[in-house]
């Protein structure tokens, strides 16, 4: 476990006193399997543990009130457990607050527990209670993924390679959008990491349903690429026997990288709005219209810029195409086409 002290209790809750805190290490426990554990995945998780009992047993409890804890000795590795502990703490309390405020025994079967020496807390107080414990377990949520994401885009990482298997890692691979901070660009999430792990399942099918089905799985895997590749993306050919200046063909190159930032940008919004759409029941209708009016822009600049495309799109139902030049006629022979066509009318035609 990552919370055995009474200090640790206390520090996450300051009006609160203890005598012990075997009486809520059940409840913590049950919560840091239900939600901590997945945020963590099991490598990481065993390490923090393992570096939690260290460090216990070094320094008697690592919490915010322990005065023998320079700021120097607060590590990445402490503020981690840190927020670990306030997430399980707080979710305990949140979704426990019946049971804590109810006891059973064999004599008197359920009972209201006594407050002692205080004044019993109404429902309206408790309900508050609940809500603010909540809120503070989700913001700590954002907290430990935001330091673990940060982490991860260090050069030198100290998580992210047993983080990874986890399925709240930051970077979500096979996705149009696939970060919170790319997400945030396109539809407010209020910066929240656990918004957007919430939602990767919503936008890995509406990629498929709504955006692959539109433009092809090939051209829709290419842009999938091009987020984190840049060689995905094509270069611009001369023709055989064109001549072209080593300018002209940064400028063309140039010009079709655009057009793959440009058309990748239409169809993550459409993404955006349709996972939205999918994902709150309250915008259905607003968000349905925006990403249809979204994915429609995103295949008309498409079809309007396909040469830039190629390879990628032949396979795709977006692809036309281009027809074949037709021989111009000669003078004499376009003449005399006409001419005919005009004898060629009936003779009723011409009296009227």
């Amino acid at each position: 476990m990552l919370l055995t002290t009474i200090e640790e209790i206390e520090a996450c809750l300051p009006t609160s006193k203890w005598d012990d805190a075997d009486s809520l290490l059940g409840l913590v426990e049950e919560e840091e399997e239900a939600h901590v554990v997945p945020i963590l995945g099991h490598k990481l998780y065993e390490h923090i543990a393992e570096r939690y009992s260290a460090l216990t047993g070094e320094l008697g409890d690592i919490s915010a009130t322990n005065a023998a804890l320079t700021a120097e000795d607060v590590t990445d590795e402490i503020r981690l457990i840190r927020l670990c502990q306030r997430i399980q703490l707080y979710m305990a309390l949140a979704n426990n607050a019946g049971m804590l405020t109810v006891s059973f025994n064999a004599g008197g079967g359920l009972n209201v527990a006594s407050a002692g020496s205080y004044d019993a807390a109404d429902k309206e107080q408790v309900a508050r209670f609940v809500r603010d414990a909540l809120g503070k377990a989700h913001r700590n949520t954002d907290a430990l993924l935001t330091l673990l994401e940060r982490d991860a885009q260090r050069n030198e990482p100290q998580f992210a390679e047993m983080w990874r298997e986890s399925r709240y890692f930051y970077l979500q691979g096979g996705l149009l959008i696939t970060t919170a901070e790319k997400m945030q660009q396109y539809v407010d999430i209020k910066d929240s990491r656990e918004r957007f792990i919430a939602m990767v399942p919503d936008l890995k099918y509406c990629q498929s349903a709504y955006i692959e089905t539109e433009i092809g799985r090939e051209l829709c895997d290419a842009f999938v690429r091009c987020a984190s590749d840049n060689s995905v993306i094509p270069t611009y050919q001369p023709a055989e026997g064109e001549t072209i200046t080593e300018a002209e063909l940064q400028a063309r190159n140039g010009e079709i990288r655009g057009t793959w930032i440009e058309a990748l940008d239409r169809l993550r919004t459409a993404l955006a709005h349709y996972t939205v759409y999918e994902n709150e029941k309250t915008r259905r209708d607003n968000s349905l219209t925006n990403a249809e009016m979204s994915r429609a822009r995103a295949i008309s600049f498409i079809r309007e810029h396909q040469e830039a495309f190629v390879p990628y799109i032949l396979s795709s139902p977006l692809y036309v195409k281009p027809s074949e030049p037709t021989p111009e006629r000669g003078r004499s022979q376009r003449e005399g086409y006409r001419v005919q066509a005009m004898f060629t009318l009936p003779y009723g035609l011409h009296r009227k």
